[in-house]
């Protein structure tokens, strides 16, 4: 573990700017750079601008600025809260994707369905779909995803091979990228010895039983 750890420090936004201004110094001839960057892109350019301005002719951020200086139990404070929003827009917007959740998150429950190319669908899995929601066009991309899974009549008994290879294809980038997983918590740690502890897990475990799938698995909770 401890060298794993040591390869996934290489990750951090302080060694991309240290890299970063190798490459500058000795290949670009220390040209100074123009930078573009959204979500973990925005933090390595404000850490570029804090070890090395000299090194930046300008700086474009999408999406807005990295919530800096804020512990990572912060930011999911507020992104639990922010996706509570998104799923009332949603259900307001399609009130009969409620039962079809349910219905395929009660399945699930019951006996999790192995996906096509490995791996298993579990409750907790599929509502991770829910990350769509946090896209432009994703209130869409998710609606038209469950009515796949919806029978032309009657509630949701069986999941196809077709739909399971769909959820498997809006959840690829998890599949290419597994760095997403262990380095999207410690991005908002500022500084050393300090630890996200696993935050988004504490934070949901603290807001209650709403936030437990649990409770909404019978039709009409």
């Amino acid at each position: 573990p401890e060298k794993q750890a040591a390869l996934l420090a290489h990750f951090r936004a302080d060694s991309i700017v240290r890299d970063c201004e190798i490459v500058r110094q000795r290949i670009a001839v220390g040209r100074k750079l123009t930078l573009l960057g959204q979500s973990f892109g925005g933090f390595c350019i404000l850490t570029y601008l804090s070890l090395a301005p000299h090194g930046v002719e300008r700086a474009l951020f999408t999406f807005g600025l990295a919530p800096v200086l804020r512990t990572a139990e912060e930011v999911y404070r507020h992104t639990f809260q922010r996706m509570e929003y998104r799923n009332l827009r949603f259900y307001s917007r399609y009130p009969a994707d409620i039962e079809t959740v349910r219905q395929i998150v009660a399945l699930l429950h019951a006996s999790p369905a192995p996906l096509p190319r490995g791996g298993t669908l579990t409750p907790r899995r599929f509502l991770m779909l829910g990350l769509m929601l946090g896209q432009a066009s994703g209130l869409e991309t998710l609606h038209n995803l469950l009515e796949q899974a919806r029978p032309a009549s009657g509630p949701v008994r069986t999941l196809s091979q077709n739909w399971l290879l769909a959820v498997e294809a809006a959840q690829q980038g998890f599949e290419t990228n597994p760095l997403y997983y262990l380095l999207h918590e410690p991005i908002y740690c500022d500084g050393p010895g300090v630890s996200s502890r696993w935050a988004a897990e504490r934070v949901q475990a603290s807001l209650g039983p709403a936030w437990d799938y649990t409770t909404g698995l019978e039709a009409g909770a």
